[in-house]
């Protein structure tokens, strides 16, 4: 039973951007007769959630959501611009009744590029919504607070916006291997449908 529901888990998390290495330290914890509870959570203090956990006799694992979700996007596009590379080595050197295979499985790597390319474009665009919506309220809370309080809050705004600058430029990272993938076919095409192996 224990194992079905790892797997499960494990199906629902990759899903929502998390790695398995953090699914595989849940499942070792996660002994018969326990349960697992995640959520997303934007907190400033740990401390109170910890505390309370704790007298719980329970067990917190955290992980910052957009340094696994913007290192996956960025194994997911290593991984596309070398099946593209190595499709082309592989054209280079097929036999002309190998050519059309070849050529079929790049079109469905384009496709899967595209897809890809077009999740980055939404999440690149969700990040700055979500930057946005932060800092608006964090500026908010500032209006009325006292002078301690708005130097914390100023360096929280500090923060999410260094956070926001590393998360794009994980996901423009991830989108221009992408995009060289997609240059690389374009050449391939080319350089087949001129004769040039």
């Amino acid at each position: 039973m224990l194992q079905q529901a790892v797997t499960g888990l494990i199906f629902d998390i990759s899903s929502d951007d998390i790695n398995t290495t953090f699914v595989d330290e849940v499942s070792n914890a996660l002994t018969r007769g326990k349960t697992a509870v995640i959520a997303e959570i934007d907190e400033t203090w740990t401390v109170p959630v910890d505390t309370r956990l704790e007298a719980l006799n329970a067990m917190v694992f955290r992980r910052l959501s957009y340094e696994v979700a913007e290192d996956q996007w960025a194994r997911e596009s290593e991984a596309i611009e070398a099946e593209f590379s190595n499709l082309n080595e592989e054209l280079k050197l097929a036999k002309e009744e190998d050519k059309a295979a070849i050529k079929s499985a790049m079109g469905k790597l384009q496709k899967k590029a595209r897809a890809v390319n077009d999740q980055l474009n939404k999440k690149l665009s969700e990040s700055r919504s979500q930057l946005d919506a932060k800092v608006n309220t964090m500026q908010e809370q500032m209006k009325d607070a006292r002078d301690r309080k708005k130097t914390k809050i100023e360096k929280r705004i500090n923060e999410v916006k260094e956070e926001y600058r590393a998360r794009t430029a994980k996901l423009k990272k991830a989108s221009n291997l992408i995009g060289e993938a997609f240059a690389s076919k374009e050449k391939i095409e080319k350089s087949v449908a001129a004769g040039v192996h």
